[in-house]
């Protein structure tokens, strides 16, 4: 048999093992890329509160756009780091780091890129590295169990610090997660009739509108029977979808009372945030608590993430089943620090921040 016999025998063969062993064709990955596009597109059409938010006019122009961008490019994908740009490509098309679509491999938690220590790996501390200055790391407000352990014990060292000289709060690479957490620190920290009242100006004009569907009622469902507090919800949600409303509106005006008297700030420490361009959402939302409570606050480090106004996220399997798609549930109205608004630091910091030693030398000089 000569060599050209030979191959025309062994190819499908060779074809087969290389489906085994998880290659595709070109012709299968404008199919997946296909498969998958479409899904996210109905999925944010169906479930995300974009499309029918009168306030936000040209997000589905912006939808439609990018879909069609991509759906016109589809065709033309023929291996899987092609595929992979075209589905981030559309995902960041939204300029919202909520919405966002990731390998199988990848955790489903967080904003971090994978070239960073993974949230759930990462250590929460506290100690102190000069003499009453405290270094408490918190690199996410999405713990695991174990994490969980760890943050509660910095919560109830919490108000021992307030005579400190520096409290340092390390919240670099947080990429977010629930933000009761951050509340839980600050009212731990500055008290809750100190800190309650100053974090509730922040949303006495905030209203939030959750998206109502099927599928995201029972998303809802589902944490409704892991938590408490989410029943209220499914009940107005079901109300919402019987009268064909769009949205479940919520007013999230705080609870300070103007006849009570005020308290005096019970914390004598000067705060210091290391922040960098890796913290998102919940963290973003810490800083939003400590920034409100009219205490000297220094921002260190680097130019935060920002997040859209979207948030709270569903998290969704993709056709082909190589990763996921997270979209955001529901959209702020009034919220002070504004759609896409980074921080700032008021002190730069270039160097290492995974570089303990050179952090806290370059803070020391804040204090």
């Amino acid at each position: 048999m000569n060599k050209i016999n030979l191959y025309a025998a062994l190819f499908p063969l060779l074809l087969f093992a290389g489906c085994v062993n998880g290659s595709k064709t070109p012709e299968q990955w404008q199919k997946i890329s296909t498969t998958d596009l479409n899904f996210m597109y109905q999925q944010i059409m169906e479930n995300h509160p974009g499309p029918v938010n009168k306030e936000d006019p040209l997000f589905t122009k912006n939808l439609e756009e990018s879909y069609k961008t991509a759906l016109k490019q589809a065709p033309s994908i023929t291996n899987k780091t092609e595929y992979w740009q075209m589905m981030h490509t559309f995902t960041k098309s939204f300029k919202d780091s909520h919405l966002r679509v990731f390998s199988a491999k990848q955790k489903k938690s967080s904003h971090q890129k994978q070239d960073l220590i993974l949230a759930e790996d990462a250590p929460f501390y506290y100690e102190d590295v000069a003499p009453k200055v405290a270094l408490i790391r918190i690199p996410t407000f999405e713990p695991s169990d174990k994490q969980k352990l760890e943050l509660e014990k910095i919560i109830k060292i919490l108000p021992s610090l307030r005579t400190h000289n520096a409290i340092i709060f390390d919240v670099h690479n947080n990429g977010g997660g629930d933000s009761e957490w951050g509340n839980k620190m600050i009212e731990a920290l500055f008290s809750p009739e100190y800190a309650q009242p100053k974090i509730d100006v922040l949303f006495q004009s905030v209203t939030i509108d959750f998206r109502a569907s099927p599928a995201n009622l029972i998303h809802w469902k589902k944490l409704a029977t892991l938590n408490q507090g989410w029943e209220n919800l499914c009940t107005k949600m079901e109300k919402a979808l019987c009268e064909g409303e769009p949205f479940v509106h919520i007013v999230c005006q705080g609870s300070t009372n103007s006849s009570t008297l005020p308290v005096k700030d019970p914390v004598k420490a000067k705060i210091i945030v290391i922040m960098n361009s890796h913290c998102f959402s919940a963290c973003l939302d810490f800083i939003d608590g400590l920034t409100s409570l009219n205490h000297p606050i220094v921002l260190f480090g680097e130019t935060t993430g920002a997040d859209a106004l979207y948030i709270d996220v569903d998290v969704k399997e993709l056709p082909s089943k190589r990763g996921s798609f997270q979209l955001p549930l529901k959209v702020y109205r009034g919220r002070k620090r504004g759609n896409n608004i980074p921080y700032t630091p008021d002190v730069v910091h270039q160097g290492n921040f995974e570089d303990k030693t050179e952090l806290i030398k370059a803070v020391s000089k804040l204090i």
